[in-house]
């Protein structure tokens, strides 16, 4: 900035005095306004990086809770069966079960065809993870947990609720795998096993507040169920419904936050040209 100033009264003294311009006079003041052209492009460029730096930051948190949230909701969603079994097994459930079957044969049939499905996910789905990606596995994973959810809820016959609920496992297999590839690719290596303990903790919590929440939703529906219009014996469709409905939560978050790392790509251009144009 002194070499600035001094160049420019320098010049405002030339031009006052009406002394011409010689070759030297225009070299160095050239010279000048080149260095104070590289300093504002070093200002420039150390702005750029600061801003970068937290976006990143913000991005890195983002993330996070949305891996946390995702994890949480698919947990929510596993436990709505357990709580529910009493509720679909009554004659009052609303399920059209086959004639030759009991209820409860048709559940124990959906729970062994539910546990190799998720066998057969686990074992097959790794490969189209990693071409998806993590974060786009986990967004096609909710949107159909979502849907498969909405099904159930509003299903009328045991088949539906049975090949749904199937499906509800095969896509739940592969959401921890998910999330592990979307761990790899969004923090560096010394941070995965943070992330990993954030996982289980959203786990374990995503169950404990499952049965809470489905507990009061039964309840409130016991009480309101006349003026709801739904029969005490199919409330079991509340629970469905609003594990349906948690999984927005996450898809959001995930719309939001899941940038690729090569969202920098621009800055990086432009440091790129910034330094190619620096005097070697």
């Amino acid at each position: 900035l002194r070499a600035g100033n001094q160049g420019a009264i320098k010049y405002k003294s030339i031009r006052k005095n009406k002394v011409p311009l010689n070759e030297a006079g225009i070299k160095g003041s050239s010279k000048i306004v080149h260095r104070n052209g590289i300093f504002a492009s070093v200002l420039r460029l150390r702005s750029m990086e600061e801003s970068c730096e937290d976006d990143k930051q913000k991005q890195t948190l983002g993330i996070s809770a949305a891996l946390f949230s995702t994890y949480f909701s698919v947990m929510f969603s596993k436990c709505t069966l357990p709580v529910t079994i009493a509720l679909l097994t009554s004659n009052e459930s609303g399920l059209l079960f086959p004639s030759n079957q009991s209820a409860n044969e048709m559940i124990s049939r959906v729970l062994a065809c539910s546990t190799l499905a998720i066998a057969f996910g686990k074992f097959f789905l790794g490969p189209f993870i990693d071409i998806l990606g993590g974060v786009h596995s986990l967004q096609v994973s909710l949107t159909l947990l979502a849907t498969l959810l909405s099904l159930i809820a509003s299903s009328t016959k045991f088949s539906t609720f049975q090949f749904s609920w199937i499906g509800v496992d095969f896509v739940f297999s592969a959401c921890w795998v998910a999330c592990l590839n979307a761990v790899q690719h969004f923090f560096p290596e010394r941070e995965w096993t943070n992330q990993i303990s954030v996982l289980a903790a959203a786990a374990r919590t995503g169950n404990a507040f499952a049965f809470m929440t489905f507990a009061s939703i039964l309840q409130l529906g016991q009480n309101f169920s006349v003026s709801w219009g739904i029969p005490q014996g199919q409330l079991w469709r509340l629970v469905y419904a609003a594990s349906a409905l948690i999984q927005l939560i996450p898809l959001s978050l995930l719309a939001i936050f899941a940038k690729s790392r090569d969202d920098n790509s621009d800055f990086n251009a432009e440091r790129n040209n910034m330094c190619a144009k620096q005097p070697s």
